[in-house]
């Protein structure tokens, strides 16, 4: 086992009235995420949270007394010109047209700056690396709403996984090939094969992983293929297999805390 630090971040996108004109059911609040992250928050993990200015201190004050750095960061001023590529994308009639149309008002699909967010996990990574800010070997970047009931950490205090080292680690719902995926068939009908809540890195390995990922998602863009980080990371798995390995979580999408923590006790 070994220690290692969690990454999250938590921006208001409007997700739960930006749909609402859309008759769109999966809106979830802000207060509900903030729910979520005080479960999370229960973990003594040393954690790195981005945010805008106006929910930095709630942030801090539900983390009151345990190691967290908070930073607050203008994301969409950073990425002003990927999100704006995003847009177009997702306005082109061509593009509209080739989605499931049972899926066509998923948040994916009409919120630039939900995309954005998704596609900046292993920006979020790198960034809280190059800041000096992690001390353990792994980082792992978890969703800020990842806990929704407390079974999903399990009791767990201190999470403490045994990743192995030289890889970054995705979480699939079932075993599949890498080279049998279609990323076209994944954007256009929202299938998953893997979970984007959480993702193990080394360390050492985050500008890679970074600056790997960032080159797929323009590939990506250009190809008129947008949805969120699933199609991302498949696709960046898929060209550089040597950098990733696969874990099957069959079908229990909320499981990679509990599922790989280790103790002294066991």
């Amino acid at each position: 086992m070994r220690d290692i630090t969690l990454v999250s971040a938590f921006y208001d996108i409007g997700r739960d009235t930006y749909l609402q004109s859309l008759s769109e059911t999966k809106t979830r609040s802000t207060e509900t995420y903030f729910d979520y992250f005080k479960k999370l928050a229960n973990l003594d993990n040393h954690m790195i949270i981005f945010t805008s200015a106006e929910f930095a201190e709630t942030i801090r004050e539900i983390r009151v007394g345990k190691k967290t750095d908070v930073i607050v960061f203008d994301l969409f001023a950073e990425f002003e010109t990927l999100e704006k590529s995003i847009e177009q994308v997702q306005q082109a009639e061509t593009f509209k047209q080739k989605l499931n149309q049972k899926i066509r008002f998923n948040i994916e699909y009409v919120s630039p700056r939900y995309s954005l967010l998704t596609y900046c996990k292993p920006f979020f990574l790198n960034k809280a690396v190059e800041m000096g800010l992690v001390a353990t070997p792994q980082v792992c970047w978890i969703d800020f709403g990842y806990v929704r009931h407390d079974s999903t950490i399990w009791e767990i205090k201190h999470w403490t996984p045994n990743f192995e080292l030289g890889k970054c680690h995705l979480f699939g719902l079932s075993e599949f090939e890498l080279d049998s995926v279609d990323i076209p068939y994944i954007v256009y009908t929202a299938y998953d094969f893997i979970i984007g809540g959480c993702i193990v890195v080394d360390a050492s390995m985050s500008k890679t992983l970074w600056n790997t990922a960032n080159k797929r998602l323009w590939d990506l863009i250009d190809m008129q293929l947008v949805d969120d980080e699933q199609s991302l990371l498949l696709y960046t798995a898929k060209k550089h297999p040597v950098l990733f390995k696969i874990h099957n979580l069959s079908g229990d999408w909320f499981s990679v805390i509990r599922r790989f923590h280790q103790s002294e006790n066991l």
